[in-house]
C-alpha cells in the first residue's frame, strides 16, 4: 500500500470515528422489563404489547419495535426505540381500521447505562385507515446530542391527497413532541373544480451551527389554482419558547 492510499485511508477512519454510530440493537431484558411497565405484559403468543382500543371493542393495537438504533452521545449510549401498530382485528389478528382511525407510535429514549428512561411517549395516533406510517428516519436536529424521529404519513379525501412531512424529538425533562408537520406533497386532481399540485423539497439546515437547533430549508413548487408558483426556498426558523418550528410570513403551505 502506499502512502497516498494510507493517508487516505487514515483521513476516512477520522470521519468514521467522529460520526455518532447507529447499531442495531438488540432488546434487553431490562428493556424488555422497562416496556412491561409501560405497555403491560408482553403477550408471547401475539408477539407484541396489545393495547385495547377503548373506543372499538372489536380492536386493538400490537405494539412491536419496528425500529432501535444507539447513538453515541458525550453522556453515553442512546437506545432510540420506535413502536408500531396498525389498527388490527381481535379475532383474526388482521388491520381493519377505517377511515377516520389512526395507526399507533410508542417513542423511547434510553440511556443504556442502568437502562434509564431519559424521555417517552408511548402513544402517539398517527396515519389514516388504521395504518401507521411505515419509513421513519432518525435526524440530528441541532449542534448538541439532539436528536429526532422524521416520518411521512399519506391521507387522501374526496379527491385531496396529502403527504405530510412531520417530526418527534424530545421537549422537557422526559417527554417527546411534534415539532412540525409539514405538507411536501398535495394535489386535488380528483376535483372538478380548480386544480392545484404542490411539492415540498425540506432538509434540515445543519451549517447553521450557531442555533440552538437547526432551522428547517423547504423549496416549494407545483400551482394553485391552475396559476403556477415561483419557485422558492423559505426558511422555518425554530422557536425555542414555543419549542417548534414557525411559519414564516406569507407561506404558501398553510391554507392546506
Amino acid at each position: 500500500m502506499n502512502k497516498l492510499s494510507k493517508s487516505i485511508l487514515a483521513i476516512f477512519a477520522i470521519v468514521i470515528l467522529n460520526f455518532p454510530a447507529f447499531i442495531a440493537a438488540e432488546t434487553s431484558p431490562s428493556i424488555f422489563k422497562l416496556l412491561n411497565q409501560v405497555y403491560g405484559n408482553y403477550d408471547a403468543k401475539r408477539e407484541c404489547w396489545v393495547v385495547p382500543i377503548k373506543e372499538a371493542f372489536e380492536s386493538h393495537y400490537c405494539m412491536e419495535i419496528t425500529k432501535s438504533d444507539i447513538i453515541h452521545t458525550k453522556s453515553g449510549k442512546r437506545n432510540y426505540l420506535l413502536l408500531t401498530s396498525d389498527v388490527l382485528d381481535n379475532k383474526s389478528g388482521q388491520a381493519n381500521g377505517s377511515h377516520a382511525d389512526a395507526g399507533k407510535v410508542g417513542l423511547f429514549i434510553i440511556k443504556l447505562k442502568g437502562t434509564k428512561l431519559l424521555a417517552a411517549e408511548p402513544e402517539i395516533p398517527l396515519g389514516s385507515w388504521g395504518r401507521v406510517p411505515e419509513k421513519w428516519n432518525l435526524i440530528k436536529l441541532a449542534p448538541s446530542d439532539y436528536w429526532g424521529w422524521q416520518t411521512n404519513s399519506v391521507y387522501s379525501n374526496h379527491g385531496h391527497y396529502h403527504n405530510l412531512y412531520t417530526i418527534f424529538a424530545p421537549y422537557g425533562k422526559n417527554s417527546i413532541k411534534e415539532l412540525t408537520t409539514i405538507l411536501v406533497d398535495y394535489n386535488n386532481g380528483g376535483v372538478v373544480e380548480g386544480y392545484t399540485e404542490i411539492a415540498a423539497e425540506i432538509k434540515v439546515d445543519n451549517l447553521q451551527v450557531d442555533k440552538r437547533v437547526f432551522p428547517l430549508k423547504v423549496k416549494v413548487t407545483g400551482k394553485i389554482n391552475g396559476k403556477k408558483l415561483k419557485v422558492k426556498t423559505w426558511e422555518l426558523p425554530f422557536d425555542t419558547r414555543k419549542w417548534r418550528y414557525t411559519e414564516p410570513k406569507n407561506w404558501p403551505l398553510s391554507d392546506f
